[in-house]
């Protein structure tokens, strides 16, 4: 009398995981010799055609294609539940979370006239703008946004909805995009917000031409003027 061995799910699947091992390193070297190759790859594509007639004529009878149908749908909805990772809408506050743990860990190696962090040094100079004319300023102000993060944050926030951002990134379209997002999300909020963009002299006109005429861009020197007119 043989005793039969008995397995653990482990061991299951780690034989079948050595198969399939097996098996794929012996087709991937038959595939080599050209005669096997074509042979292959026909027997595959008569038995495709076989396996899609087959379900065509299945798919005639009612209860078939219904429960076929709801099947597809199942597998598609946890396919999608799946591949939603961390844009899970269960996960917004971890995003958030996570975000500005990002944004408290990025370096800041300027600092401003307050004595802030800052990213570089155009935004140090935009915050001295803002300290000689007297306007009180927030930096990097958040705002709760119904996005993947849970809120949307400017550089500086003035008075009467007054917001800056300042960039010296030197690829305006995608920027400009993303800048475009950020304030839509904004007036949804503030409808009355007014928007300055200040970047450098060099990328004055390829940032006027990517954003618009309902964005203020400017260079820092202008800044001044343009401030005076739109925060009072």
């Amino acid at each position: 009398m043989f005793r039969r061995l008995e397995r653990s799910p482990g061991d299951y699947a780690k034989y079948c995981t050595a198969m399939k091992r097996t098996v794929s390193r012996s087709i991937r070297k038959r595939m080599l010799d050209a005669g096997f190759k074509r042979t292959w790859r026909s027997k595959t594509r008569r038995a495709s055609k076989v396996g899609v007639a087959k379900i065509r004529s299945l798919m005639r009878e009612p209860a078939f294609s219904e429960a076929w149908r709801r099947k597809c749908a199942e597998g598609g909805q946890e396919v999608f539940r799946k591949k939603l990772g961390i844009h899970d809408p269960k996960l917004v506050a971890k995003r958030t979370s996570w975000s500005l743990k990002g944004l408290r860990r990025t370096g800041r190696k300027t600092v401003g006239p307050n004595g802030e962090r800052m990213y570089n040094r155009l935004e140090a100079r935009v915050a001295a703008v803002l300290q000689s004319l007297s306007l009180e300023y927030e930096y990097e102000k958040r705002f709760p946004a119904n996005n993947m993060n849970g809120f949307v944050s400017v550089d500086f926030a003035l008075k009467g909805d007054v917001l800056i951002e300042a960039t010296i990134w030197d690829k305006p379209g995608p920027k400009s995009l993303t800048l475009k997002r950020k304030f839509a999300a904004l007036r949804r909020r503030l409808p009355s917000a007014r928007f300055i963009v200040v970047t450098s002299q060099a990328m004055l006109q390829q940032y006027q031409k990517a954003l618009g005429n309902d964005i203020n861009v400017c260079c820092v020197t202008e800044l001044p003027g343009l401030l005076l007119s739109t925060a009072g």
